[in-house]
């Protein structure tokens, strides 16, 4: 039940468990795109603050001009003013636009004698009316603070004289006038008239005026001191703060809309089936696993093939503890569901699914479980290349009927620690222990027998067929308790969904991280999967296996030199073309054969 907060007087309640949980998936994508959003926060302040330190610094000076909007001429001798019918926001807008001619700013300079240009001034300057009043900022902004404050006032002065000089030219222009009237009255003779008395009595006022050399614009404040306008590293630092959160906000969450990848979270809730377990991409654990079931009395056959079985690398390591995670998830869903035969799959393909499986069966034998790696992935056996089966029978005769199940499925458990107490005796460089003896990670508790996928498949929907199901209902009778097979990706094979028919329960294995497409496709065929779907296992970054089949076929075995020099059953051409019996016979005549069936 969500916890309800009262307001004031108790008339409004907030649900904080609903707020909290709208807020959370925001704060999810927060944290998962942590990546964009540090550096933008850390970043753009801090160039911002670089930015600034590198920047000169820059000084501001201002001067202030009255403006009167009245002839000297016509408030001494009773004139109307000269702006009766202009509204003064006009007025102002006139003013600030003759003050920014080229003349003015050319004349400031020669005032100032400097050698400026009055572009460059009219660029490092401006003219405001501040508060839209009758006064008239001129601002410069200079690296210097007597320059600006030199330059502003000698530009109100240059302003204030360009006015006087317009003053003066209109007026002169009216006296010429009315001289020019006057003249003509007095040839006329007309002196006495009212007319030439009122021309009389403005000639006198406009003399005055023009005497006076007064204009409608004063300077009322000169430039008093110079202020530092920049550079500020701290504000510098705010805004480039407030512009890196909007910028990191924006481009996680733009990255989150047009992210087709799911994260692990994500896919429990739209799958419906639990996480058994993360295994992360750990370090490259290499070990030479032929040397582990092969010894050294053999020529030519140890240290050929290396691939990665982590839980003998290193027992204590993350990829191990994983594994373990996951086999104590598979014990405890057993006591739930009774399954034996246990189908690993995943949604399209990738290269660890095999290393995968493998270690969990090494894993599960380990905790003292009878268990059968199966190999049914077709396209991509690779669990007979990581135990150095290549060219054994397998899953192939079986079916054919070319040798029977005790030939095919091949022990490892005993001969793989032996093995693997010798390689560690030799200070094998791969192993986490190389000054001798088995590490406890290495102990098995029960047994771990391999069937390998055997020679090429007849044909691409040989998984589907009948004699495969038949031979896994086969297995799942036999003497084990858990019968782990590695089967093809769900998206990508129908014979997946075959096997499932008579598989006990699957576990499908994701990479990390994972598109949506995928896990759109993968919920809706688990739907329709008539086995129990257990979960899910998130993989890191697979490791590319160190040998995969070639492309020349389905099923087809990767070239064995060392083994063919022993016998023909590394040759491909010779394993497709001899007859069954031959085949089995030169396999039972192999010298390494005896080492393998000496245990069982």
């Amino acid at each position: 039940m969500g916890c309800r907060q009262s307001g004031p007087d108790g008339l409004a309640s907030v649900d904080v468990t609903h707020v909290r949980a709208d807020v959370r998936p925001y704060l999810q994508v927060l944290a998962r795109r942590w990546t964009v959003i540090v550096p933008a926060i850390v970043l753009l302040p801090l160039a911002s603050v670089i930015l600034a330190g590198r920047q000169h610094p820059a000084y501001s000076a201002s001067a202030q001009v009255l403006l009167t909007y009245s002839s000297p001429g016509a408030s001494l001798n009773g004139l109307a003013t000269p702006y009766p019918g202009t509204s003064p926001d006009r007025n102002v807008a006139t003013q600030t636009a003759l003050a920014r001619d080229p003349a003015v700013a050319q004349q400031a300079l020669r005032l100032s004698h400097d050698s400026g240009t009055a572009s460059g001034l009219l660029a490092m300057s401006t003219v405001s009316s501040p508060n839209d009043s009758d006064l008239l900022d001129f601002s410069v902004q200079d690296s210097s603070p007597a320059r600006a404050r030199s330059l502003a006032t000698n530009y109100a002065r240059a302003y204030t004289a360009y006015r006087t000089q317009l003053d003066a030219q209109a007026i002169s222009s009216a006296l010429a006038g009315i001289n020019a009237q006057i003249s003509h009255l007095t040839r006329t003779g007309q002196t006495a008239s009212a007319a030439f008395r009122t021309l009389t009595h403005d000639q006198q006022a406009l003399t005055a005026a023009a005497a006076s050399g007064t204009s409608d614009a004063v300077l009322a404040q000169p430039a008093q001191n110079a202020v530092q306008i920049g550079p500020h590293p701290a504000r510098s630092a705010a805004i480039g703060l407030g512009v890196g959160i909007a910028l990191a906000l924006a481009l996680a969450f733009l990255m989150e809309t047009f992210d087709l990848r799911v994260a692990a979270d994500e896919v429990e809730r739209r799958l419906k089936i639990p996480r058994l377990a993360s295994i992360p991409a750990g370090r490259r654990w290499r070990r030479d696993v032929r040397a582990l079931v092969t010894p050294d009395d053999e020529p030519g056959r140890g240290g050929r093939t290396r691939a990665s079985l982590a839980v003998l690398d290193d027992p204590d390591g993350q990829e191990a503890r994983s594994l373990r995670v996951l086999k104590s998830n598979l014990e405890l869903a057993r006591l739930e569901h009774d399954f034996k035969s246990l189908l690993f799959t995943s949604a399209r393909p990738y290269a660890g699914q095999a290393e995968t499986v493998a270690n969990l069966a090494v894993t599960l034998a380990q905790a003292g479980q009878r268990v059968l790696l199966c190999d049914l992935s077709a396209r991509r056996p690779a669990i007979g290349d990581l135990f150095g089966l290549e060219g054994r029978p397998g899953v192939i005769e079986l079916i054919r009927g070319w040798g029977a199940l005790e030939d095919a499925v091949v022990p490892i458990a005993d001969r793989l620690l032996a093995s693997s107490a010798a390689v560690l005796r030799r200070g094998d460089p791969g192993s986490s222990n190389g000054s001798g003896g088995v590490t406890p990670g290495h102990s098995f508790g029960g047994s771990l027998d391999v069937l390998p996928f055997g020679g090429p498949a007849p044909h691409s929907g040989f998984l589907g067929t009948r004699a495969v199901s038949d031979l896994l209902e086969q297995l799942g009778r036999a003497a084990y308790d858990c019968v782990l097979v590695d089967a093809p990706p769900l998206l990508t094979s129908g014979e997946a969904h075959t096997l499932s028919t008579v598989s006990d329960a699957v576990i499908v294995a994701l990479p990390d991280p994972v598109r949506t497409q995928v896990i759109d496709d993968l919920s809706a065929t688990l739907t329709r999967l008539p086995a129990l779907a257990l979960g899910f296992v998130i993989v890191g970054p697979s490791r590319a296996l160190a040998r995969t089949r070639p492309p020349g076929g389905v099923g087809t075995p990767s070239p064995d030199p060392d083994l063919a020099a022993v016998t023909p059953i590394g040759n491909r051409r010779w394993h497709r073309t001899t007859p069954p019996s031959r085949r089995v016979e030169a396999f039972r005549s192999a010298p390494h054969h005896a080492d393998w069936l000496r245990d069982r």
